[in-house]
This record gives C-alpha cells, sequence and structure tokens, in this order.
C-alpha cells in the first residue's frame, strides 16, 4: 500500500476517532466529570493495519484536545503492544504538554505514562507519577496496585506494605493476604539479621490481616525449632490443617522430626493415623509406614504400603515400597527391583510438584509468590499420582 492511499485510510480512522470522541465527551459530561475516556477498540485495531510511518506523521498532525484523547490513546498502546515503548511514551509526554487538557484527561494520560516506564523497566519515574495519582477517584486505586508491583518487584516490602494500606484492605481478601507476605519478608529478613523479637511481632502483626496464611504458621514453627523448643512448634504446626490443608504435605516432614526429638514415636503414629483418616497425601502414607517400620518392623511397612498403594497409587509411595521391597529382598532380586526403582527415581526429578492455582504455572520448589501471574500463595502441592 502507497504512503499516499495509507494517509486517506489512517485519515478516514481519525475522522471516526474524533466522531467517536465527540460521542463520548457529550455522554461524559451527561455522566459526571468522574467517568472515564474509553478507547475505541475498532480504531487501536485499524491502526495495526498502517506502517509506522504513517502513523507517526498522523500524531505529529493530530491535535490534542479531549475529542481526539482516545485516539492518541490507542496509538500509544499500539506501540506499547508491540515493545516500542518509547514511541508510546513521547506520546503520552505531548498530551501532558498540552494545556488544552482537562483534569480528568490528564490523570489518564498520567497513569498511561507510568505503564510505559514500567514496561520499559524505568521504576522510579512510574512510582513519581503513580503517586500522584494516589488520591484520584479515577485512578487511585489502579495507580497503589500498580505501585505494588513496582515494590513487589524492587523488593522494598515497607513501601508495599504503606500502599497496600492505603487500599480498602479490609473488604478486599486478595490485599489482606498480600499483606500477610509483606511482613512475612520483613520477618524473613530480620531472622536472617538474628533479630528474632522484631520478626515474632511482625509475624503476629501478619495473622491480624491474615489469619490463615500458613507461611507465618510456617515461620513461627521454625523459630521454635531453632530454639529446640519442639513442643511449642508442634501446637503451631498442628493448625495448618485448619488454615489450608492442600499444605498438608509441607507439614509432615517438620511434624515427624519434632515427634522424634520429643521422643515421641507413639504419639507421631497415632497423630499421622488421625490424618490418614482424612487425606492420603503420598508423604503421609510414607511418613506412617516408615513409622511402622521403626515400631513392628518391614514387613509391617510393606503391608501397609501394598494395601494403600491399591486404593491411593502415587510415583512417590510406589518408590518408597521399591525401597522396603529391596530392604528385604535377596540379592539376586534387589537387581530387577533397583533397576525399577530408578525410573521411579527419574520421574520424580522430572516432576513438577507444585502448581499455582491462578495461571497455571508449574515448578519444583514451594515459592509463595507466582513469578507468573504474579499472585500470592496460589502455588499448592499438586496432588494426585504425580503429587505430594
Amino acid at each position: 500500500m502507497d504512503m499516499l492511499a495509507q494517509w486517506l485510510l489512517v485519515g478516514a480512522a481519525v475522522g471516526i476517532g474524533w466522531a467517536l470522541g465527540r460521542w463520548g465527551q457529550g455522554s461524559v459530561e451527561k455522566r459526571g466529570a468522574s467517568s472515564r475516556m474509553q478507547v475505541p477498540v475498532g480504531i487501536q485495531f485499524t491502526f495495526e493495519n498502517y506502517s509506522d510511518e504513517a502513523i507517526d506523521k498522523y500524531v505529529e498532525a493530530l491535535e490534542v484536545e479531549r475529542a481526539t484523547l482516545p485516539m492518541h490513546l490507542s496509538i500509544a498502546s499500539h506501540f506499547r503492544s508491540k515493545g516500542e515503548v518509547n514511541r508510546a511514551i513521547l506520546i503520552h509526554q505531548h498530551l501532558l504538554a498540552s494545556p488544552r487538557l482537562d483534569t480528568a484527561s490528564r490523570e489518564r494520560a498520567t497513569f498511561e505514562l507510568a505503564r510505559d516506564y514500567m514496561s520499559a523497566g524505568l521504576f522510579d519515574r512510574a512510582e513519581a507519577l503513580l503517586k500522584q495519582l494516589e488520591k484520584s477517584p479515577d485512578w487511585g486505586k489502579e495507580s497503589l496496585q500498580l505501585l505494588l508491583e513496582i515494590y513487589q518487584d524492587e523488593k522494598e516490602w515497607g513501601e508495599a506494605k504503606q500502599a497496600a494500606l492505603k487500599l480498602d484492605y479490609r473488604r478486599d481478601p486478595i490485599t489482606q493476604k498480600r499483606l500477610a507476605h509483606y511482613c512475612c519478608e520483613q520477618a524473613d529478613l530480620l531472622l536472617q539479621q538474628g533479630n528474632i523479637v522484631d520478626a515474632r511481632r511482625i509475624l503476629r502483626e501478619a495473622l491480624g490481616y491474615d489469619r490463615s496464611c500458613v507461611r507465618v504458621t510456617f515461620t513461627v514453627a521454625q523459630i521454635h525449632m531453632n530454639n529446640g523448643d519442639y513442643a511449642s512448634a508442634l501446637g503451631v504446626l498442628h493448625r495448618v490443617e485448619d488454615q489450608d490443608v492442600r499444605f498438608l504435605p509441607e507439614v509432615i516432614g517438620p511434624v515427624v522430626e519434632c515427634y522424634r526429638k520429643l521422643g515421641q514415636e507413639e504419639k507421631l503414629q497415632q497423630y499421622l493415623g488421625g490424618l490418614l483418616e482424612r487425606a492420603h497425601y503420598s508423604r503421609l502414607l510414607i511418613a506412617y509406614a516408615d513409622s511402622l517400620r521403626l515400631t513392628q518392623g518391614d514387613r509391617v511397612a510393606l503391608s501397609f504400603m501394598a494395601d494403600q498403594l491399591g486404593r491411593h497409587i502415587s510415583v512417590r509411595g510406589l518408590d518408597y515400597f521399591l525401597q522396603l521391597q529391596i530392604l528385604s529382598s535377596p540379592p539376586e532380586e534387589r537387581i530387577r527391583l533397583e533397576a525399577i526403582r530408578r525410573l521411579t527415581q527419574k520421574l520424580l526429578e522430572t516432576r513438577h510438584p507444585y502448581l499455582c492455582e491462578n495461571c497455571g504455572y508449574s515448578g519444583s520448589l514451594l515459592l509463595w509468590l507466582c513469578p507468573s501471574c504474579k499472585s500470592w500463595e496460589t502455588i499448592k502441592p499438586v496432588q494426585g499420582i504425580e503429587g505430594h
């Protein structure tokens, strides 16, 4: 398509944008000054069909006023979506330099410029603009949400907490969970510095935001265990089932350690047996079988695992069953069983036992903040054949 044809077609798009802008202006005046300008989806689609050179020329020629604002924003969005953030920045800066924009339009342009800066990795500039919009009726909440993203990426947990507290967190469970984890991040840093007193204080604050935060429970239990107070650690760890039963597999290891440090193998077995009446995680089955092996011998443990695997098959459980079989088999039989076990161990090495319930991200580690969707405490242990 030659340049003249592109100019004509883009000109038609500008005319449509002007008409939609005029219509939107009248509607906004009827609805009130706080209503937001919406970018016409059709216009954004139209610009994807023309060369950037043609679009640039029209941007230069297009006057800045409320009626043409949707067109400017659409063009800038087009460039940002293509990764050409510098061009989007220039458009939004050009808008803000115009004295003809009203307050609502200026705030919209400021918000979009902050998004440009975030895309370019210029977080300091984005932060400064977003702070200007904190008290805006239209853009305050969105600005605080973007500030939270910046502070999370920069690991500035104190600033993240202060920004979250400016939101209506008492009515928002997601923000409550964020606040709890910001406190946990601060507590982790304090623990690394050996400041246990302040770490405990901030962990109590975290529970004030989210009583169901299992991360707080794990951290408090670890503090008790580090101090050799295994009885207190057990009292804390027993809460996880009520907080979120899906994290129960993560508790088994510390619980076993605590009971055995206290010399209470029978109580451990009773506790695990009680859990088995309500859940059948492979880690739980293995822990119970291991306790049976210590108290009643390999054959009892083998019999238990054979029965359980017939009803609740899992790779981890099968691997443990093979381990027990190898220990109690003659040398010639061990060779065959060890070959089979190498397969189960390979499967355990290559699997992703943790899954984000929000976006589907999977990994080999339990992360409190999903690296994909940036959600807190949405990564959970996988259940089933390849699970825990």
